[in-house]
């Protein structure tokens, strides 16, 4: 699976409320162009408070997120602690039980027996 982050949008101010500023989305990234001063002449603006720095590191914050909910996703999401004896090879921790596949797997069984019995029966007579 793979996961596209491009255009991670990020407030460059902590002036506005973030709820807000989501609450605009999506925006026309296609059609962006570049900065001129004469798009905001006549209006109050503000200017950035948020530094580059500080802005890549949220962004990269946003794209782990992101990440892990489609590893989560696409896994189940469930944490097991697993440890291993590197010499002797001892394995220690919880096991991944999952009672879909188990009760998949024992009506599948069932299943199998059932028509395992049945041609036996259609074939004796």
């Amino acid at each position: 699976m793979a996961r596209n982050v491009d255009d991670v949008l990020i407030p460059a101010t902590h002036r506005l409320p973030a709820d807000r500023l989501d609450a605009l989305q999506p925006w026309p990234l296609g059609r962006a162009v570049p900065y001129a001063p004469a798009y905001v002449a006549g209006h109050h603006s503000l200017r950035y408070d948020v530094e580059p720095r500080a802005g890549m590191d949220r962004a990269k914050g946003v794209m782990a997120e992101a990440i892990e909910g489609d590893c989560r996703r696409d896994i189940g999401g469930r944490t097991y602690q697993v440890l291993i004896n590197g010499v002797s090879g001892e394995v220690q921790g919880e096991r991944p039980y999952s009672v879909v596949k188990i009760v998949s797997a024992v009506l599948a069984a069932l299943a199998l027996v059932a028509v395992v019995v049945w041609l036996y029966q259609a074939y004796r007579a």
